[in-house]
């Protein structure tokens, strides 16, 4: 059977070119589908190119170079992986996350503002470091520490002071 205008022919290159898809009587190449997709193999997608989601062009995923993924949504980029020599994952908007974080063989780093600790929301602990290495804990209620053994308070060599209610001892 020959082949007729609105045709999908998938073959080896046409005419010297990059795609494997043949739409006959489209000048685009493009095809839309009314069903799903489904692949048996890989499905490749060049660098430089994206995968779009829903009827537009503003959420969608591309390497826009090798090594590297970003992840759009609403026109702005949220998310980018980068393997390289700093294996990085950026994130480009504030992130809440449902479960808990865990750091396995690491140190947590946080060079700029504060970490706030909260278990309801609003009585918080912030911890700020000043830039120069003093360390500031700001509670709304009451620090409690509960050791199961010795607490060490090491000023190195320094003075250790307490002050309570005003007054400073030490």
């Amino acid at each position: 059977q020959a082949a007729a205008l609105g045709d999908i022919i998938f073959g080896t290159k046409w005419n010297g070119g990059s795609s494997n898809i043949l739409v006959l009587g489209s000048s685009t190449n493009n095809a839309t589908f009314a069903g799903s997709i489904t692949s048996g193999a890989d499905i490749f997608i060049p660098v430089g190119e994206a995968l779009f989601f829903g009827a537009s062009e503003h959420t969608y995923i591309m390497e826009d170079v090798d090594d590297r993924l970003r992840f759009f949504t609403g026109g702005t980029e949220f998310m980018r992986f980068t393997e390289s020599t700093s294996d990085t994952v950026d994130i480009y908007k504030d992130a809440t996350f449902a479960g808990r974080i865990d750091v396995a063989g690491g140190d947590v780093n946080i060079q700029a503002g504060a970490l706030s600790i909260t278990a309801d929301g609003n009585n918080k602990v912030t911890f700020v470091e000043s830039g120069a290495g003093k360390m500031t804990i700001d509670a709304d209620d009451d620090i409690v520490l509960d050791a199961g053994s010795d607490i060490v308070l090491d000023a190195g060599g320094d003075d250790v002071r307490l002050k309570v209610g005003g007054t400073t001892y030490g």
